[in-house]
């Protein structure tokens, strides 16, 4: 099978689960809006160098990328903001740490708005850490009580990859795009991705 045959194949795949992969995430979040443990009062420091180092898999990538494109946010200015991104935060100057792992860097997310509830992508396209992490206290103020829900985050990946359903994709997608990366930074991830396919042949 050609690779645009294969990458067809797997984009409906994608397009119909992004909301499943992280339903569980985003009813977690849910519960806890309405226990008062939300992010409305918050400046978003976990959005900012201070606090972020997100990482996206490629089907994550994938879901985002898609969005964009389809809402006609995949623009020229957009693009030039993720690429300063990389630049002002040298995210592509990652040193090693041993063992075939490079050092994770902070950055600003591209889409903050530095606002409070400053994110404005919905919910079903956002990567998995960015919904995992949330306040642990009532009306946080400065993002002090915030943190991963290891719990949830771990539920969620087991129940797409007990038959490795996840894990598949995410091979799949760097086989066809020849793609090297398990994990990337949100805006290198998203270049690399609109890079690949501009290139593909069949």
């Amino acid at each position: 099978m050609k690779k645009l045959e294969k990458l067809a194949l797997l984009k409906g795949t994608l397009n119909e689960s992004h909301k499943l992969r992280r339903s569980l995430l985003i009813k977690a979040m849910d519960d806890l809006e309405s226990e008062e443990v939300h992010c409305q009062n918050c400046p978003g420091t976990c959005c900012t160098f201070f606090g972020n180092s997100m990482q996206m898999t490629l089907s994550e990538t994938w879901d985002l990328y898609d969005y964009l494109v389809d809402e006609d946010q995949w623009t020229e200015e957009l693009k030039t903001k993720l690429e300063n991104c990389v630049s002002d935060f040298r995210l592509l100057n990652r040193p090693s740490t041993g063992g075939g792992q490079l050092m994770r860097k902070t950055y600003t997310c591209p889409f903050f708005t530095e606002t409070a509830l400053g994110c404005p992508l919905p919910k079903t396209v956002k990567p998995y850490g960015c919904l995992g992490f949330n306040p642990k206290l009532k009306n946080e103020e400065s993002g002090k009580s915030c943190g991963a829900n290891q719990e949830v985050l771990e539920q969620r990946e087991e129940s797409f990859n007990q038959f490795n359903q996840e894990e598949q994709l995410n091979l799949e997608l760097k086989e066809i795009l020849s793609i090297p990366w398990d994990k990337e930074s949100i805006p290198v991830a998203l270049l690399e991705l609109d890079r690949r396919l501009s290139h593909i042949t069949e």
